[in-house]
């Protein structure tokens, strides 16, 4: 029988907006519902992998290989993460070489505590005068360690947005002897 007699006649009461050529069946009934359910699970997947990878809450755990010194240093100071230049903020590390790893992403212009300084790897040797040395600042509670391109005496302002003839905080922190971690 052909498809336009099957359907001649047929009770088509509240089914006025299918087609009906469409296959029919459990599969095609709810095909939207399927696709909106299938769509907010990889939504929530997406956001969860997200939040896990970049929680600030959720550090690393520091690798036990590396061995850090922390004899020395001083009592907790004040410094800033870096709104200056690309990328703004700082990035909390585990240690002071090469092999070290993120604990953390802190954003621009967050207050931190520091409790000391050591001499190591310099991922930022380009960089110009102070920002440019193989310095890293020791976090106070122990939870990591920040180079010194990343931390200022005070809060910055974006690069663009400042007068050249102007610094606002744009200050290297000082690296006092009585503060150095050996």
């Amino acid at each position: 029988m052909p498809r336009d007699q099957r359907t001649r006649g047929a009770s088509t009461a509240g089914h006025d907006d299918q087609d009906p050529h469409a296959p029919r069946g459990w599969a095609n009934k709810y095909r939207y519902r399927i696709a909106a359910g299938a769509l907010g699970v990889s939504a929530l997947a997406l956001v969860a992998q997200l939040v896990l990878r970049d929680n600030p809450d959720k550090p690393e755990k520091p690798s036990p290989a590396v061995a850090v010194s922390v004899a020395g240093g001083c009592s907790p100071f004040i410094v800033w993460s870096q709104n200056e230049w690309e990328p703004y903020g700082v990035k909390v590390m585990t240690d002071t070489t090469v092999t070290r790893t993120i604990v953390r992403n802190v954003a621009p212009n967050d207050i931190l505590e520091v409790s000391g300084w050591q001499k190591g790897f310099n991922p930022h040797a380009g960089n110009p005068g102070e920002f440019g040395r193989p310095i890293w600042f020791r976090l106070a509670d122990g939870s990591g360690w920040l180079h010194m391109a990343g931390v200022r005496t005070g809060s910055t302002v974006h690069e663009d947005d400042v007068p050249k003839d102007e610094q606002v905080g744009h200050f290297a922190v000082p690296t006092t002897p009585e503060c150095e971690i050996r």
